[in-house]
């Protein structure tokens, strides 16, 4: 009878080794899934971050972007077509004079706000020239030569979200100026 006594503690001992193994490494998948959710919300939160400075930028510079009648004007500094290249990135971006406005103005704060994009955004030069765009918008997320809102797409590579095509996230904001 003690026999079969000291098999059934060392039985128990296993049971709860193998319980404890299983909820360990439970507890392991759902600490490395935080992590990612972690990231894509810090990747997303960066990009609605830089769309909406964009836009501010935009704003505090009217003249670059409004026509004589203040209607939206198509040939802004601030836009970059679909499959267009950005401006190159000044050396100026942190002590430039933003005060006098205009195209040359804009030329630069759309410039600078690449430089942002490459620091804060894991981004190809690729993913630069074809998925972002800066655009008269009239619906959906196409640019268009009419309407009067204003689009922001942003995007940047994610190859492990599986929220994103084909590797590729995308922030699209619409807004009036």
């Amino acid at each position: 009878m003690r026999a079969a006594c000291a098999g059934a503690g060392l039985i128990e001992v296993l049971v709860a080794l193998l319980v404890l193994t299983v909820g360990g490494l439970g507890m392991l998948a759902l600490q490395s899934r935080a992590v990612q959710n972690t990231q894509e919300a810090t990747l997303q939160g960066n990009a609605v971050m830089l769309a909406h400075d964009l836009l501010e930028m935009m704003r505090s510079n009217r003249d670059a972007v409004l026509d004589a009648t203040g209607q939206l004007d198509g040939v802004s500094s601030y836009f970059k077509a679909e499959r267009a290249a950005f401006p190159a990135i000044p050396t100026n971006c942190g002590t430039r004079e933003r005060g006098s406005g205009g195209d040359e103005v804009a030329a630069a704060d759309l410039g600078c706000w690449r430089g942002r994009i490459e620091r804060l955004l894991p981004v190809t030069p690729g993913i630069l020239t074809n998925d972002f765009a800066v655009c008269r918008s009239a619906s959906d997320e196409t640019c268009s030569d009419a309407g009067s809102l204003v689009m922001i797409r942003v995007a940047w590579a994610d190859e492990r979200s599986k929220m994103c095509d084909g590797g590729v996230c995308s922030y699209v904001l619409r807004a009036e100026l």
